[in-house]
């Protein structure tokens, strides 16, 4: 299989919902867009395990199972935006919230885009 040619460098802004890989030649102009599966919901007081039977077994929506949910989804996204990344050399990550910080741990645990330079703004690096 070939490689494909690496670009130089690009921006990637992100929440939980959605990432937006910005050219750096033109600023703002998207090139890609991921979308992410994860879908927040508030939980009511006094709100407890809604579980269903299923066969043999209890098939429950605790808190522990939705904790469970929501960082699986999370990591599927991430999964998702690192395939969109692999033909840039540098990337700058920026965002809302905690999500872009945790984009590069995600990075750096998982030992993914080797060779790339990660930047999270800020000043901090990690590659």
């Amino acid at each position: 299989m070939k490689d494909k040619k690496q670009i130089a460098g690009v921006e990637l802004w992100m929440d939980s919902t959605v990432a937006r890989i910005m050219t750096t030649a033109e600023p703002g102009k998207v090139i890609h867009e991921v979308n992410s599966t994860y879908e927040s919901r508030e939980r009511i007081d006094g709100e407890g395990a809604d579980g269903v039977l299923l066969g043999a077994y209890r098939a429950t929506n605790d808190e522990f199972t939705k904790h469970n949910r929501e960082k699986n989804a999370l990591r599927s996204f991430f999964k998702s935006i690192v395939d969109s990344l692999v033909n840039y050399n540098s990337i700058e990550v920026d965002g809302v919230g905690t999500v872009p910080a945790q984009f590069c741990n995600f990075v750096k645990e998982e030992d993914l885009l080797k060779g790339k330079e990660i930047h999270l703004k800020g000043n901090l690096k990690t590659t």
